[in-house]
């Protein structure tokens, strides 16, 4: 069952960020809270917690994927 929750967590993943990459009047507010989900999440042991912080990994890097300009991070 682990694997289908890894496996809907990244379609979902995917879906999402190729929507928000779409609207660009949301991308910036999207990206400034997936970055803070992940520095929130950064540390965890937490194996539920683990799984989230890839969710948001893998959000942030759809979201980012046909970036033009590089980002300051």
């Amino acid at each position: 069952m682990a694997v289908e929750t890894e496996r809907v967590l990244a379609l979902k993943a995917f879906y999402m960020g190729h929507a928000i990459a779409e609207k660009h009047s949301i991308k910036a507010t999207a990206l400034a809270m997936v970055s803070a989900a992940i520095s929130h999440l950064q540390n965890t042991t937490n194996a539920p917690e683990k799984l989230r912080l890839a969710f948001y990994h893998i959000l942030r890097a759809e979201i980012l994927r046909h970036e033009t300009t590089p980002l300051d991070d």
